[in-house]
């Protein structure tokens, strides 16, 4: 196997102009694999989408290709912050498949890809998912339609060009995909 590699990648996906930098780091659930991308980018959501409600705080990652399988790294903003840098460690940018992000607490902004979401899209040439606080999960692709700012601001979006609605995703019983939105509590016993 070929050295690790590390891949510094700058996302902006905020509404403001500060900038916080989240620390990368692999889950422990990121190490195992899983049959598809969809099924890593599921597996990250629900690991993370009700914490970053929670939290009202943006994680991301990447979704990779390895050995036949698929898993993801993680990165965490800082709370309310949607700026960072998201290092990806011990891969190799061709086995990167997707990024994946949540995008905090209920606003409704929220509900859609930031117009820095779609431009990273576009940059890096890679599907990009959100998993949201309603529990869809959505993807944005590099040709996917962007709103102009007219029917951004009808959404109560920023009054400006490149926000997008993205396309809800579909399993392969053409079901819309849906994620954890609330973390399953522990029964104590008594």
């Amino acid at each position: 196997m070929k050295p690790l590699l590390k891949v510094l990648l700058s996302f902006c996906c905020a509404l403001n102009g500060v900038t916080a930098y989240g620390k990368s780091l692999i889950d422990p659930c990121a190490s195992q694999l899983f049959a598809s991308e969809l099924d890593a980018v599921r597996a990250a959501a629900d690991r993370y989408n009700p914490q970053s409600i929670r939290e009202d705080r943006e994680y991301m990652g990447a979704i990779f290709e390895l050995e036949g399988g698929f898993g993801y790294t993680v990165s965490a903003a800082s709370r309310r912050e949607d700026n960072w840098r998201l290092t990806i460690p011990s891969m190799e940018w061709n086995r990167i498949r997707a990024f994946w992000h949540t995008h905090g607490d209920a606003s409704s902004e929220h509900r859609y890809f930031s117009d820095a979401d779609t431009s990273s899209a576009k940059k890096f040439g890679r599907p990009f998912y959100l998993a949201d606080y309603t529990g869809y999960l959505k993807v944005y692709r590099a040709g996917d339609k962007t709103l102009n700012p007219i029917a951004a601001d009808r959404l109560n979006l920023p009054r400006k060009p490149g926000f997008a609605i993205g396309t809800y995703v579909r399993n392969s019983l053409n079901r819309v995909v849906r994620v954890k939105v609330r973390e399953r509590r522990q029964r104590q016993s008594s």
